[in-house]
């Protein structure tokens, strides 16, 4: 402000500065609560996020399990039916020579081709569950073929032995085990508490809105006092009588 009254005491370049403060108190909300319930839903779906997380990690881990295991089965079933092709093909061999040297029929020839024959059939068919085995576990690892590092036609070969131990269940045990730690069960937990956190909060919305509220705040001025005839004697503290 500017003002060139001699007998005024004014302020050169005066500024207002004002601080103000606001309560508000929902009275039919739910009080200081309704304020914190969207914090809690919040808070619940995040852990339910969390939960299913690690739910999704667990089944593609459990997928990858089964998967690399179901290759080794099938490779060993396929060694096995080499084996069983090798045995075919020896008792040919053999069912042809007994013919030649006369104790051995026409019979017991044809009996032996049909053997190999149906032995090289099932090592097809091995060979085939072996690749398709070898997908599914790619499938798992959720690996493409233009993948940096991996080859698709490169065959997976497991290095791990099955060992088949009989493992006792006790099923109300593992019920229980499931109930506290499996994350899926705790996603769902956790799903169905945020639901009703939220079902919570849209009914408290329903109510009629009737706040009270309440402000305070200061108001006063900055600046330096002008020099005149009004501002003489003035020290840090207030006005002095003006001179007359």
């Amino acid at each position: 402000q500017d003002h060139e009254d001699p007998f005024t005491a004014v302020y050169d370049g005066a500024a207002t500065t004002t601080v103000h403060a606001e309560i508000v108190q929902p009275l039919l909300r739910g009080a200081f609560a309704s304020a914190r319930q969207p914090i809690v839903v919040a808070a619940l779906r995040k852990s339910r996020s969390e939960d299913d997380l690690r739910a999704r990690i667990a089944r593609t881990v459990g997928d990858v399990d089964t998967a690399y295991w179901n290759l080794v089965r099938a490779r060993s079933e396929r060694d096995a039916r080499t084996s069983a092709l090798q045995l075919a093909r020896e008792q040919l061999d053999e069912s042809r020579g007994l013919k030649r040297l006369g104790t051995g029929s026409d019979l017991d020839v044809v009996d032996a081709e049909t053997g190999v024959s149906r032995r090289r059939q099932e090592l097809l068919q091995t060979e085939q569950d072996v690749v398709e085995a070898d997908g599914r576990l790619f499938t798992a690892l959720g690996v493409r073929a233009s993948d940096a590092g991996w080859n698709a036609s490169r065959a997976l070969v497991p290095t791990d032995a099955p060992q088949i131990e009989r493992v006792p269940l006790e099923v109300e045990a593992q019920l229980a085990l499931a109930r506290s730690r499996r994350a899926d069960a705790l996603a769902a937990r956790a799903l169905v508490a945020a639901e009703t956190a939220q079902l919570a909060v849209t009914d408290d919305q329903q109510r009629p809105a009737l706040d009270v509220m309440a402000a305070a705040g200061t108001v006063g001025f900055a600046g330096t006092l002008a020099a005149s005839y009004a501002t003489a004697g003035v020290n840090g503290t207030g006005l002095m009588p003006p001179y007359l």
